[in-house]
């Protein structure tokens, strides 16, 4: 009886925290609308990413996700006044273009998913009417969480520490993302 129990425990804790089939293909699409922000950083002024949104979609074979995404954050401006030139508009903002590899685990209605994302991130600016951007190779530990709403239908949220690559003493060497999410899985 004692075997019978625990063999139970093993198959029900097994069917909790992967409720698919080993061999099932599972695919999200969803939009992203949030805020980004670098917190480590002072003068930090005007923030390039600030409001944001996006898509992200991508599919689940085996519990591994692989994914894309594609966030673009309106930035800020502010007026300064600058030596030889005065006053001046500054504006930035910042767009991410990436693929996302990470592991998913189900608990019922509730997904969770650590996952690693990289690609370009771009910076634009402009001082007065001159403009200029660059653009810095980009990687990021991440999280996603999602809770199935009705049907196929999911909100979640995403947060994600963006580190730049070959560039730590830049004033956005490290910045934090956090976005909801709506979407659709199946």
């Amino acid at each position: 009886m004692k075997k019978l129990a625990v063999a139970l425990v093993a198959v029900g804790s097994t069917m909790l925290f992967n409720a698919r089939d080993a061999h099932a293909l599972g695919a999200e699409v969803g939009g992203d609308v949030g805020y980004g922000l670098a917190p480590f950083h002072e003068g930090y002024d005007p923030n390039p990413f600030g409001v944001g949104f996006g898509l992200h979609g991508g599919v689940e074979i085996s519990s591994f996700y692989l994914g894309a995404s594609f966030r673009y954050f309106l930035g800020g401006s502010k007026d300064v006044t600058l030596p030889l030139v005065g006053a001046q508009h500054v504006s930035v903002n910042a767009l991410q273009v990436g693929a996302e590899l990470g592991y998913q685990v189900s608990l019922g209605p509730v997904t969770l998913r650590p996952y690693i994302w990289g690609g370009p991130t771009i910076y634009s600016g402009s001082v007065g009417s001159a403009s200029n951007s660059s653009t810095h190779i980009t990687f990021a530990p991440a999280a996603h969480v999602h809770f199935k709403v009705a049907g196929p239908f999911f909100v979640g949220a995403d947060v994600r520490y963006n580190l730049l690559i070959g560039n730590s003493d830049a004033d956005f060497a490290t910045q934090l993302t956090i976005m909801g999410s709506l979407g659709v899985a199946f």
